[in-house]
Parts: C-alpha cells; structure tokens; sequence
C-alpha cells in the first residue's frame, strides 16, 4: 500500500451495501447505503482508503 501512496495512487473502496428487492416489485432492486455509512468507512479509512464511489 505504501508504494501506491509514494506514487500517487489513493485508494478507494464501494460504500454501499448492495442491491435490495423492492416490495411489492418483483425483480426490481434498490442500491441501501447511507445507513451506517460513516461507520462502515471508519476501517477502510485506517487502512488508507480515501474515496468511496
């Protein structure tokens, strides 16, 4: 990780906690992920992470 920071490089990582079914809409899915988010990039941070897409 180091070397990828010495270059330039940030690292980043997906916020979100994925596709949910909708009810009441068979097939269609939403994407969840403000709940929780800050404390879901708490660690990734730590670990050098420095945007989420």
């Amino acid at each position: 990780m180091t070397v990828l920071m010495d270059a330039g490089i940030s690292r980043g990582i997906g916020g979100d906690i994925g596709p949910k079914n909708i009810a009441g809409h068979e097939g269609k899915t939403v994407t969840h992920g403000l709940d929780g988010l800050r404390q879901r990039l708490a660690d990734p941070w730590r670990m050098g992470a420095r945007f989420a897409r």
